[in-house]
């Protein structure tokens, strides 16, 4: 009986993390994410599942591990010939 209780809790985590894939395709929001220093990892935690997670102006951001809300960077282009149109 136990093994059938882990098969459906199995089941449920498997279903949950498919929803939250589904989620995570929305709008993308301008800007990009802060890097995340190499060798740093954050909380394994899942705080949001993609940009229209999270309130106006901010980002869905990893931190190394999981899922933050972040403050977009919005990068200026100094040569311009490098710049994309």
């Amino acid at each position: 009986m136990k093994t059938g209780a882990v098969y459906v809790l199995v089941g449920f985590v498997a279903v949950g993390m498919e929803m939250a894939c589904v989620r995570g395709k929305g709008q993308e929001r301008p800007g990009i994410c802060p890097k995340v220093p190499q060798g740093v990892f954050g909380s394994c935690v899942e705080m949001c599942s993609g940009d229209e997670s999270c309130p106006q102006r901010m980002k869905c951001c990893s931190n190394g591990c999981g899922h933050i809300l972040g403050t977009p960077i919005y990068p200026t282009c100094v040569r311009q010939a490098l710049c994309r149109s």
